[in-house]
């Protein structure tokens, strides 16, 4: 009896980390009492894998327990189908080999052979106990190591996948041969077999701790490549608005310097009483003013060139850009020029973006003091559809590999200045709301 219950509790401790592994590691579909099927199903069928007489092999039992995770991981969880495949049998792939390194340990302690270690003895508790302690370790130390987004190519992935279940199938074998044979060889040459045999063994699970280091160490230099990707791509989405803004300034420039000009020449015109001519100069002033967007005038020469630009952009696409700013004095703003119009930037591109693909687009932009801080907040026209990490904040909009480069660029920018960034992603809308400290 005393036996059953420890296989019991190890069954639902089992599936309490396969639960574990997966709402950590991936982003789970539903937050309600559905989550728990994840431990339900895993806890039934490892249960049933233990106790019906059909499915008492060891391969048979593992092959199953693997795909139902594996099923039910992509029933459960909105991730890519590869993320999907490799979490959902990283659970079984753990247990299987910190079951080998437990029963071997065990036999070593208390001086059992390894068919010992799987009955109700002494030997069986303490490998079951080995066992408890190092999937747990295990499983926690997989979760930390992913969530600091250590990122594998699908190329390493797939290999380190069919490598793995390789090893755990051969170790399968060998425990089985170690078994058996004892039936057939006397005990001097069983003592010999096991003892070849073990060290077969760890051989095996040396390999597998330095593939996996070696992988790690891939997946850091991999990571480090995106983020010296992203950060060149950040740089040209950089240079691409300065290169606009000055453009746009400039054109400014001109029509202000100008402006005086045109207004003696209309003038004269009309002194003259020539309405067509006047009209005529009127309608090429226009067409004029039109290359240079709509002139917000501010006195911040940055945040009116990157406003300018990008309402001129959104009117250009049937968007309706509303806008309010109040600003304080350029000695209070805590950001430069370039990071001011970065994060301007990068926050009504994806607003243009996002509202562009509804019915009915719309962009609104308020800057103003708060007290001791400049409050900036955006609210545009949303599909929608949003994309989440595993702990449920927002990413994207995009499904795209370099998706949410401009978000991370907008939260660089904000953390640097002391400030707090805020997205809320609604169903028609989607908010951004910036707060930075102002200076003195």
């Amino acid at each position: 009896m005393l036996f059953e219950i420890v296989n019991l509790c190890i069954n639902f401790f089992e599936a309490l980390l396969f639960y574990y592994l997966i709402s950590h590691c991936l982003t789970v579909k539903y937050h309600d009492f559905r989550k728990y099927l994840l431990i339900l199903a895993d806890f039934s069928v490892i249960t049933l894998c233990n106790y019906c007489p059909g499915l008492s092999n060891v391969n048979v039992s593992v092959i199953l327990i693997l795909c139902v995770e594996v099923l039910v991981t992509f029933l459960m969880t909105q991730n890519t189908v590869i993320e999907k495949i490799f979490w959902g049998s990283c659970s079984s792939i753990l247990s299987l080999i910190v079951e080998y390194i437990a029963m071997y340990t065990s036999s070593l302690i208390v001086g059992a052979n390894v068919s010992e270690t799987l009955s109700s003895t002494v030997p069986h508790y303490t490998s079951v106990l080995i066992y408890l302690l190092l999937l747990g370790t295990c499983v926690f130390i997989t979760v930390q190591i992913k969530q600091k987004n250590l990122a594998f190519p699908v190329y390493v992935l797939i290999p380190l996948f069919i490598i793995t279940l390789l090893g755990i199938f051969a170790l399968h074998a060998l425990q089985w041969c170690s078994i058996e044979l004892k039936k057939d060889y006397n005990e001097m040459a069983l003592g010999q077999f096991q003892s070849y045999l073990t060290l077969i063994v760890f051989a095996f699970l040396c390999i597998f701790v330095l593939l996996y280091i070696l992988l790690f160490i891939i997946g850091g230099i991999h990571q480090r490549n995106l983020l010296y990707r992203q950060e060149k791509e950040l740089y040209q989405i950089e240079q691409s608005h300065y290169q606009s803004l000055h453009k746009t300034y400039q054109l400014l420039r001109i029509w202000k310097h100008d402006y005086k000009n045109h207004l003696q020449t209309l003038s004269q015109i009309l002194s003259e009483q020539d309405s067509a001519a006047a009209t005529d100069y009127m309608h090429q002033l226009l067409d004029d003013f039109s290359q240079t967007a709509t002139i917000v005038d501010t006195g911040n020469a940055a945040l009116d060139a990157i406003v300018s630009l990008k309402k001129y952009e959104a009117e250009n696409m049937n968007i309706r850009f509303d806008y309010k700013l109040f600003l304080p004095e350029a000695s209070q703003i805590p950001l430069t020029d370039v990071a001011l119009s970065s994060l301007l930037g990068n926050i009504l591109n994806n607003a243009i973006e996002a509202s562009g693909k509804t019915e009915d687009p719309f962009i609104r932009l308020e800057i103003k003091t708060v007290k001791a801080s400049l409050l900036i907040a955006v609210e545009n026209s949303s599909t929608g559809q949003y994309r989440y990490d595993s702990s449920r904040r927002f990413i994207s909009t995009k499904k795209e590999a370099d998706h949410g480069i401009g978000l991370q660029r907008i939260q660089e920018i904000v953390k640097d200045a002391n400030g707090i960034y805020e997205a809320k992603a609604l169903p028609d809308t989607f908010c951004t709301t910036v707060i930075l400290p102002l200076k003195n």
